[in-house]
């Protein structure tokens, strides 16, 4: 301990703070060092030999289909020989009035397949993604028990000028024309293997007709991937860093029981009262740092009251108050404020030792807000100034001035 530094005012060492921690968490540090231990034994239990089930796959399979189009050319023109079949993405509906296509579906799974696939042609009008009216007219189907490798196909043909003519029809049956008309080829395609095993999937093939011509928005072809599992009991070895882990965790957390058992017997862990005031004060004095300044006080009498501060916090808040700092005396502890008026002091041990009158009840305990009026010796304030060296340069010694006792410090 520097010159200084006094009992109260010092920092808390290592020990201390490890002290008044588990004092305050032992039982939280009890429970983890527990937790540590049944962990670790978890870990040693479950590295042993023995059996386990896993998932393996035994099969793996895939489907796909998709949508094929195209239009014959019908009357003459200058630009399309008349009779061949066209496949673009926009179509001149007085060409090619009527679109034809397919769907074909595949699977290549070890087993045969049950596949019922169903072409339909939707009528909608919609707004705003909600469906205003729909019809739904059948179009063609197919079922079929397939191998692996092999193609289902389903044939569909659409007149899109007799189309157009039925949704206006429907339009003026209805009395108004509301949202936008849509048109679309959907096939939807079941399949079941020989175990029970289904799939199920559904392709929209979008037509957008607007009189003179009319495009098309096919879907992306589809395919999709499975996979057949089944679970069986396979030997584990000896898991040698699960062990090993494990030990150390059992190791860890039993020495910490034992640890804390042997320190608490023999004392080693609580923390009286006074180590506690102690170690709170030091706390204190850090986070108030800022405001006080340590120094050497000189004794002298005064005629100001002196008003017996409870708490350093509350000193220190005095100070803020009345623009001035807080002096510690670096022989005693004792903390001051000096004021033109007042003198306002907080001694940590006096507050100790009044606490513990307190709590045990005794008569005439101190009371640390008492004012003590008239006459009191106390350090002189020097106009509110603390000397910070004597004029000697000796430390340790005491010198009288004009009959008044001076403590001589010197600050590290």
């Amino acid at each position: 301990m520097s010159p200084g530094e006094t009992l109260m005012s010092a920092g808390p060492s290592t020990s201390d703070r490890i002290r008044l921690f588990l004092s305050d968490h032992g039982l939280a540090v009890l429970a983890a060092f527990v937790l540590l231990a049944g962990a670790g034994g978890w870990l040693v239990y479950t590295a042993q030999p023995g059996t386990e089930t896993e998932t393996v796959v035994t099969d793996r399979w895939n489907e796909q289909g998709e949508f094929t189009h195209g239009a014959e050319i019908t009357e003459p023109n200058p630009v399309f020989e008349t009779g061949t079949v066209v496949e673009r993405d926009v179509y001149f509906t007085r060409l090619s009035p009527v679109l034809e296509g397919s769907y074909r579906y595949q699977h290549n799974d070890d087993a045969s397949r049950a596949v019922a696939m169903d072409l339909r042609l939707v009528l909608q009008s919609t707004q705003d993604e909600t469906v205003i009216w729909q019809r739904t007219e059948p179009l063609n189907a197919a079922d079929r028990t397939v191998d692996g490798g092999e193609t289902v196909t389903a044939a569909w043909s659409v007149n899109i000028s007799a189309t157009e003519a039925q949704i206006e029809r429907i339009e003026e049956q209805l009395g108004a024309s509301i949202g936008t008309p849509e048109m679309s080829v959907v096939a939807e395609v079941v399949t079941t293997a020989e175990d029970g095993r289904a799939t199920r999937h559904t392709q929209r093939f979008e037509i957008d007709p607007s009189g003179e011509s009319f495009s098309v928005s096919p879907p992306e072809a589809y395919r999709e991937s499975y996979e057949t599992t089944a679970e069986r009991t396979v030997e584990t070895g000896l898991s040698l860093p699960r062990a090993l882990a494990g030990a150390l965790l059992v190791v860890t957390g039993v020495s910490g029981v034992v640890g804390l058992g042997i320190a608490r017997r023999r004392d080693g862990i609580g923390v009286s009262p006074a180590e506690q005031r102690r170690l709170a004060h030091a706390r204190e004095r850090t986070e108030f740092d800022d405001w006080i300044t340590t120094a050497r006080v000189p004794v002298t009498s005064s005629d100001r009251p002196v008003v017996n501060v409870e708490t350093l916090e509350g000193l220190v808040d005095t100070a803020i108050d009345t623009n001035r700092r807080v002096i510690e005396d670096a022989a005693t502890g004792t903390l001051w404020v000096w004021t033109e008026t007042t003198t306002y002091r907080h001694d940590p041990e006096e507050a100790g030792r009044a606490e513990d009158t307190q709590r045990d009840g005794a008569d005439g305990a101190i009371s640390l807000d008492a004012v003590v009026p008239g006459r009191a010796e106390t350090p002189s304030s020097n106009d509110g100034e603390a000397t910070d060296r004597s004029e000697s340069g000796e430390a340790g010694g005491s010198e009288q001035t004009n009959g008044t006792e001076t403590r001589e410090w010197f600050p590290d």
